[in-house]
């Protein structure tokens, strides 16, 4: 990061901390990981247009320290912000993999319709996916959805396709 700063590419800067943060985050440093991000985040907000995929990444890491740390009504709005980055920056899988990580929040919240609803409005993008492992958790967050209205027989149905699919 300091050599990408000392260069005076922003880009490569937050990039390298955005990717500090991703470390941290996995090896449970959330403190860490949420000063790196927030740093990242700010450069990032900085530079408009050339840092909105990258900015999406960084909302959509916040959201899932929101989560971790117990705050899933903030990892929802997070979520959200990351999707419309992503859309901004013509993004698809990033805008489907943060509006399966919201949908999956409202589900730990136990709004499972509201969850079911947004699921059902990306259901053809999920469908249309070539990322196994996105369509994979796309299709079993709405049959965990679906089973959880009662919904059982198509809640079995996409939980088969959702097991077919990382079978393949």
């Amino acid at each position: 990061a300091v050599a990408y700063e000392a260069q005076g590419n922003l880009l490569g800067q937050a990039t390298a901390i955005h990717y500090m943060a991703l470390a941290d985050f996995n090896l449970g440093y959330w403190s860490q990981s949420e000063q790196a991000n927030a740093e990242s985040e700010a450069i990032l907000s900085a530079m408009g247009e050339p840092g909105l995929q990258l900015l999406g990444a960084s909302l959509n890491l916040q959201g899932q320290l929101l989560l971790a740390l117990g705050q899933p009504e903030q990892s929802i709005e997070t979520w959200q912000q990351a999707a419309i980055t992503y859309a901004s920056a013509k993004d698809s899988t990033g805008y489907l993999g943060a509006e399966l990580n919201r949908a999956r929040a409202l589900q730990i919240l136990g709004h499972h319709s509201r969850s079911q609803q947004l699921l059902a409005r990306l259901i053809v993008d999920i469908n249309e996916q070539s990322d196994a492992a996105l369509k994979a958790s796309g299709l079993k967050l709405l049959g965990t959805a679906l089973r959880s209205m009662g919904e059982l027989e198509e809640s079995q149905s996409l939980l088969t396709e959702s097991l077919a699919s990382v079978q393949k």
